[in-house]
């Protein structure tokens, strides 16, 4: 019991919760160390290619206008943005989890559980730049297909 408010601590108590098995990890063999090693140096590599595939993009801008009547486009424009990394958007690389890289990329929070199946890896930079996103999830997918053969694919989607 905690004297200061007179509640009950239930991390004191063996609750079910806290009661509950935690999976005791193996040591890595040298093997797995290895692999581990090579992935790590080939997503480094990987990485900056798609990074750098994503900035040489060249980038269509866009220009969004209101309009007095939102739903009348001839209307008269009241105002104009220029938005120079163009349209907003998405991108990412879908490929199988049940693989040595897939296992390893899920494991180190790269990756996360892509719907219906596998794994994706989510483009988390360029701002909202769908077209750099886009660069981006397609020289990954590439280089994961040319460097470790994981049979990758890249993606997007507007906003």
């Amino acid at each position: 019991m905690d004297a200061t408010n007179n509640t009950l601590d239930f991390t004191q108590i063996g609750n079910s919760a806290s009661m509950k098995k935690t999976k005791e990890t193996k040591p890595m063999t040298a093997k797995q160390k290895a692999q581990n090693d090579k992935f790590e140096q080939a997503w480094r590599f990987i990485f900056d290619c798609g990074y750098a595939a994503g900035m040489d993009v060249g980038v269509e801008p866009m220009i969004v206008s209101n309009h007095v009547n939102p739903l009348d486009d001839n209307s008269r424009v009241v105002n104009s943005y220029f938005v120079a990394s163009g349209v907003c958007g998405f991108g990412w690389v879908q490929f199988k989890g049940n693989t040595p890289f897939g296992k390893w990329a899920l494991a180190t929070g790269l990756a996360r559980k892509a719907y219906p199946t596998g794994l994706a890896i989510y483009c988390h930079y360029f701002g909202q730049s769908m077209q750099r996103k886009e660069a981006w999830a397609h020289e990954v997918a590439r280089l994961l297909r040319l460097e470790l053969n994981v049979e990758a694919t890249g993606y997007s989607r507007m906003d």
